[in-house]
């Protein structure tokens, strides 16, 4: 990508930007504009918020396989329905 980031450019790969996922010229190039540009760095705060509440969204980790088990059990056997059994097991 050339160090001629427009508005448009900017926004196809924002979402990327405010991930911390774009690659190392294209980030440069990409934080040059933002100092330039106060909507363009709007934008990017917005994608940075939304992107920091979705990780916020996930577990601190997986559950265990045992826990996995139990609940394709009960699931399975008390409850009736058949869902596919996990893949851990």
């Amino acid at each position: 990508m050339s160090n001629d980031m427009t508005c448009e450019k900017l926004r196809e790969i924002g979402a990327e930007l405010a991930l911390g996922i774009l690659p190392g010229r294209e980030r440069a190039a990409a934080v040059a504009h933002l100092d330039r540009c106060a909507d363009c760095r709007e934008y990017v705060e917005q994608l940075t918020l939304v992107g920091d509440g979705l990780i916020g969204l996930l577990p601190g980790c997986e559950p265990p396989v045992e826990q996995d088990f139990a609940r394709f059990w009960v699931d399975y056997v008390c409850v009736g329905h058949r869902p596919l059994p996990p893949e851990n097991f």
